[in-house]
């Protein structure tokens, strides 16, 4: 499962929504409980642990899906 994989999932959204262009705040999708979804999916899938504040500071998609990567090279 790969980052927007795992971020659609804890949104709940279909499978291929997720563009990397996509504002993380325009979906409603996007709330607190989607946030602790992804962080437990990132940390299941990938042994990676993403703080909230990492994830509310983020903007689109490409931006969030780049935080496993960068916290694999030590942040």
């Amino acid at each position: 499962m790969d980052v927007i994989e795992m971020l659609s999932h804890a949104m709940e959204l279909p499978k291929g929504t997720l563009m990397g262009t996509v504002v993380l705040s325009e979906p409603e999708a996007w709330d607190s409980l989607a946030l602790l979804n992804f962080m437990a999916l990132v940390d299941q899938h990938l042994q990676i642990t993403l703080s909230p504040g990492e994830l509310l500071r983020v903007e689109t998609v490409n931006d969030i899906s780049e935080l496993p990567e960068r916290e694999r090279v030590g942040g």
